[in-house]
């Protein structure tokens, strides 16, 4: 009899153990969905957004409310470079790389010999500006140690409107650069300053002040003390900016252009007594002309929340300033493309003040 229960009792437990062990996965698969629902979320949204934004575009192109300025200009550059006469435009009387320095339209000119079109433009575009919303909800993750704080962050970067309104405004490539700026920002929070370098030389290829933003991030870099790698990418912003901007785009459109033109206006009729004074007058009356507001609508798109990061804001004044000191309407007024580099390091600085709120460091203290 005492066997029979012993065996009865062995029965009983091996019978338990599988139960116990589904019960645990069941339990193990509820938690794990409880901590990465909002993974899945960032996912979610950015797929949506990369739907809306491209029906959004496509529609907008096949409605013919396309702009010669500037999608008819980048299709005509990209479809002369897949045919053999690299960057050759007829909207300026010069190669377009001496307008605007953006090598990365000869990887649309493969596209174009494959078949691709105006609408490879746009798509990419769009995509690039949907995906951006991934790194950033990793570098708010781990910024915040909060799934749906970075969650709100990824989603709070789709909605916002600057964002939108650079999208309606045809193509740009800088509009893919948001992508990098925001990969960089991850690398950096992962302390990862050589990773840091590598996402964002991506960038120098987009525009040609795009070295403003490297010069940016090696200022991060310094403050969290990675003071070799931070000055290895500010050197090659500086060498970048110098060699494109004073050297190559000179001499390929034969003189300035009309990009100096806009800032011309701080320096005319002054001599070596008046230029320090009369640049900082004229500057201060161009930016409360306009600029100071479009700068408050930019960062209250956000809530403000950058503001409570200097670290952030010492980096993208520099970007902000190119703009507004243009004497060119929307550039001046951050509107259409003209934003990008200002709203990327904005939604860099509502990260790192939200970490800075997180772990009761910086303005965190108070």
């Amino acid at each position: 009899m005492a066997t029979t229960v012993s065996r009865e009792t062995t029965s009983d437990r091996q019978a338990s153990i599988p139960a116990s062990r589904g019960d645990g996965g069941v339990r193990g698969a509820a938690a794990m969905l409880r901590a990465r629902w909002t993974e899945a979320g960032a996912y979610a949204i950015s797929i949506a957004a990369a739907i809306v934004f491209a029906r959004f575009a496509l529609h907008h192109h096949h409605s013919f409310e396309s702009t010669s300025y500037d999608l008819a200009f980048f299709d005509q550059i990209t479809w002369n470079t897949a045919h053999g006469r690299w960057f050759e435009t007829t909207f300026v009387p010069y190669n377009f790389l001496g307008q605007h320095f953006q090598p990365i339209l000869l990887l649309f000119a493969g596209m174009y010999r494959i078949g691709g079109g105006a609408e490879t433009l746009l798509v990419t575009q769009t995509l690039f500006a949907a995906i951006a919303a991934l790194p950033l909800y990793y570098a708010t993750r781990r910024l915040s140690d909060s799934g749906i704080v970075a969650l709100a962050v990824a989603a709070g970067y789709l909605l916002s409107a600057p964002l939108h309104n650079a999208l309606d405004f045809d193509f740009h490539p800088e509009l893919m650069g948001i992508f990098f700026v925001f990969l960089g920002l991850y690398f950096v929070v992962a302390e990862r300053p050589i990773a840091t370098i590598f996402a964002l030389l991506p960038l120098l290829l987009l525009k040609e002040d795009m070295p403003l933003v490297l010069a940016a991030f090696a200022v991060l870099l310094f403050v969290r003390g990675h003071r070799r790698p931070a000055a290895a990418l500010f050197g090659i912003a500086v060498v970048w900016a110098v060699a494109v901007v004073l050297v190559v785009m000179p001499l390929l459109r034969g003189g300035s252009g009309d990009l100096t033109v806009r800032y011309s206006y701080l320096v005319e009729d002054t001599n070596g007594l008046t230029v320090a004074p009369q640049i900082i007058g004229r500057a201060t009356e161009q930016l409360f002309s306009g600029p100071v507001g479009a700068i408050v609508r930019l960062f209250g798109s956000a809530g403000f929340v950058a503001l409570l990061s200097p670290i952030a804001l010492v980096g993208a004044i520099p970007n902000i300033l190119v703009s507004a000191l243009a004497d060119h309407p929307e550039q001046s007024k951050l509107e259409l493309h003209y934003v990008v580099a200002p709203l990327a390091l904005m939604w860099v600085g509502v990260a790192l003040a939200l970490g800075d709120l997180r772990r009761g460091a910086g303005i965190g203290r108070l």
